[in-house]
């Protein structure tokens, strides 16, 4: 079967328009103010109640809306990272926020992931190596690889690159960890102390203290599942967040002791509100669940959401749908929910987690059946009437699911969604003609497409990390 890449029509446009939903990411306490990260946006969140005071979009024509994931600030800019898409500064001294500046990868030449700042400059780490923001120079060349943030240590940059700790200066292997932490002004640690280390494995990983010759102080903590973040105070308390949960943490004179754990689905990050790092405002916990805060007492027992004085659930991580008449149905890790076509609302149903049935791997139009292979780079398209083909993204993307709606075959993928058109050939019928009809892009893969009955006709959307909306074809 030969691989086709189809050729653009370029006579028909769609808009995906967002209804709701998306995953918290990172968050900052600056000057007061609660700075949170929340699909492709910036929102400034009331620390007493989680909701939204005001808010700002990241992306612009220059770079798409990809997922902010990672931020700091620096010299009263806040400077945001659109993951694989740029570099976003945003003046949080104004209000309403205004955005500054916008590095776009073309000019980085990497795909950004994380932000460091040392001696003064930032430095963007991502796919390609690591970046100085200031004069776009590559100082850690890494094709294809992913470097981790860099820290100072007795003077000389050191970064992590899978398993292991360089310097960045002479690349020279110096120890082992996955990602290394800027150490807070704790008093009374040993002063060998220079960095806090991560080593993840398979299904946990260790937390402790390194020398700035990138050594072991003493031996690590050891804690399951899949490291996320970590906020640590000059008090000497730590809040790690973890896949299993929230952990807090307490800074020893050579290690980290674990005070206590607290088991939150779904967590990405987790701290104090208040301004010194202290529970006097509360614990903000976010993540794919939505965001909640929980007062310093609920820490006494078992962390659940009944105990929260605040608590905004959102629509994330979606891995069951089903359209009902007027509504769909949504299965998350978080519990059920129902989304309303009719008037554009969306209903917590449940905690429980109901089986829904998966993304459709097969549609079928008048001519042709199209099935997404089980490696999800490639899609069959067969017929009774020309021969099978088979499509590929041309830019690699990851197919995730395919409906077919006015005998068009829409596909949902890592990078957005592409519309398709396939029919035979007028000068040979046994052979088919396919057509990109339209390429939608979107911040965050597609995992779900849902034709629904409106008026004006339109597709359901489900993204991993953006909400869900509906994707109207635009008529001239």
């Amino acid at each position: 079967m030969p691989v086709l890449t189809a050729r653009p029509a370029g006579d028909e446009a769609f808009e995906m328009v967002h209804h709701f939903g998306g995953t918290h990411h990172g968050f900052l306490i600056h000057d007061s103010h609660w700075l949170q990260l929340f699909g492709s946006s910036l929102l400034e969140l009331d620390r007493s109640d989680a909701n939204t005071v005001a808010g700002v979009s990241l992306g612009s024509d220059s770079v798409s809306s990809g997922i902010a994931t990672d931020m700091l600030i620096f010299h009263g800019q806040l400077y945001v990272v659109l993951k694989d898409q740029g570099v976003v500064s945003v003046d949080v001294n104004v209000f309403p926020y205004e955005k500054s500046s916008i590095t776009t990868t073309e000019e980085l030449g990497i795909l950004p992931r994380t932000l460091s700042v040392v001696d003064n400059e930032i430095y963007a780490s991502g796919v390609g190596g690591i970046v100085q923001l200031s004069d776009r120079s590559n100082i850690f060349p890494t094709p294809d690889q992913v470097p981790g943030r860099v820290i100072l240590a007795d003077d000389q940059m050191v970064t992590t690159l899978g398993r292991r700790v360089f310097r960045v200066k002479d690349r020279k292997y110096c120890g082992s960890a996955t990602e290394l932490l800027p150490l807070p002004d704790v008093q009374g640690l040993d002063r060998r102390a220079a960095m806090v280390f991560i080593r993840q494995s398979e299904s946990d990983f260790e937390i402790g203290l390194m020398s700035a010759d990138c050594r072991e102080i003493a031996p690590p903590l050891k804690l399951a599942g899949e490291y996320r973040s970590f906020h640590a105070s000059s008090s000497g308390t730590a809040w790690l967040t973890t896949s299993d949960g929230v952990h807090q943490l307490e800074f020893k004179i050579d290690h980290l002791e674990l005070l206590n754990s607290h088991e939150i689905k779904n967590a990405i990050d987790a701290g104090p509100l208040s301004d010194d790092g202290t529970l006097d405002k509360g614990l903000a916990v976010v993540g794919a669940f939505g965001r909640a805060i929980f007062p310093q007492s609920a820490l006494d027992g078992p962390l659940t959401f009944d105990k929260a004085v605040a608590l905004h659930r959102e629509l994330s991580h979606v891995s069951g749908a089903l359209a009902e008449e007027r509504s769909i149905l949504l299965s998350t890790s978080s519990g059920t929910f129902r989304w309303s076509l009719a008037d554009s609302t969306i209903d917590f149903l449940s905690a429980d987690a109901k089986q829904l049935p998966g993304a459709a791997q097969r549609a079928s139009t008048v001519h042709a059946a199209a099935t997404i292979g089980d490696d999800h780079r490639a899609m069959e398209i067969t017929s009774p009437v020309f021969e099978a083909i088979r499509w590929a993204h041309p830019g690699g993307a990851t197919l995730n699911t395919v409906v077919a709606v006015n005998g068009e075959f829409l596909v949902g993928h890592s990078r957005g969604v592409s519309v398709l058109r396939v029919a035979p050939k007028r000068e040979s019928t046994a052979q088919a003609e396919l057509r990109l009809v339209a390429e939608i892009e979107s911040p965050s893969a597609i995992t779900f497409l849902i034709p629904v009955h409106l008026a004006g006709g339109g597709v359901a959307f489900i993204s991993e990390d953006s909400g869900v909306g509906i994707i109207h074809q635009l008529h001239p």
